[in-house]
């Protein structure tokens, strides 16, 4: 019985120490951002918000901002109206087409991003929509749909089946089962499917570094490039902003859909 307790306090100590590691580097750059200096130094010296108003009001951060929300939300709808169409498909599926079809869905996430960057590239060269809106767009797709498939899947219960047969032998058709009957039982895997593919094209920077141009700059690309001269405190803020963003959205989510254990259940799928 010792030695049990002992394991799992081993256990939870390297949890906790890893997870300190994790969360380090996101904890100095929302402090050093309230820094009443225009470098970057830590500890801060004293407290402003100014940089957040200066990050708010500089424009070419702003028009990035607009392109990452526009292709953010356009990627996640297309992914998630998709990954709604392949989740229910390979609940439907059998044998080798099933784990051809997983394969397929998944092998956006399986090849090096690099790999894939380069290939959208080359393809979306071909078609004229390299440094375009609706080329970030068919990118940031392509890599968020695995995630939508998967959350949407886990989703799916054991029940929903039945559900299904019972409204087609009561004189459902198809299109009135998916709608009335399938929709409604995994609109929260819809849902989380839909910001989760939001918040992984909004913190994307590899597709936007082969497919982006001028005009069609990222928020976290605009960001890198200006790391590359000297990380000053607006986009510290910036960043800042970012990370209170995405844990708000996992947090909402979390409460209102039970997020970890759809996790659990899409790492178990």
């Amino acid at each position: 019985m010792g030695k049990a307790i002992w394991s799992e306090i081993g256990l939870r100590s390297v949890a906790y120490v890893f997870s300190a590691l994790i969360l380090l580097p996101l904890f100095l750059i929302i402090t050093v951002s309230f820094t009443r200096t225009s470098y970057i130094t830590f500890p801060p010296r004293g407290f402003t918000l100014e940089w957040y108003g200066a990050a708010l009001k500089n424009p070419r951060l702003i028009e990035a901002l607009r392109v990452s929300l526009q292709v953010g939300i356009l990627s996640a709808m297309l992914a998630t109206a998709m990954g709604v169409i392949g989740a229910v498909f390979l609940s439907k599926a059998k044998g080798w087409i099933a784990k051809s079809a997983t394969a397929l869905y998944l092998s956006p996430i399986t090849v090096p991003i690099i790999v894939l960057s380069i290939g959208l590239l080359f393809f979306l060269t071909r078609l004229g929509l390299v440094r375009s809106v609706t080329g970030l767009v068919i990118g940031h797709t392509v890599i968020t749909f695995p995630y939508c498939v998967r959350v949407i899947g886990a989703s799916l219960g054991r029940s929903l089946e039945q559900l299904e047969r019972a409204a087609a032998v009561l004189g459902a058709g198809p299109l009135q089962v998916f709608v009335r009957v399938t929709l409604p039982s995994i609109r929260a895997g819809i849902v989380a499917a839909l910001l989760f593919a939001f918040l992984i094209s909004l913190n994307n920077v590899t597709i936007a570094l082969f497919l982006a141009g001028a005009r069609t700059q990222t928020l976290p690309l605009l960001m890198l490039q200006y790391t590359k001269d000297q990380v000053t405190p607006d986009i510290a803020a910036l960043a800042s902003l970012l990370v209170v963003v995405t844990f708000g959205v996992m947090i909402a989510l979390e409460r209102r859909f039970g997020m970890y254990q759809l996790f659990e259940r899409t790492a178990k799928a």
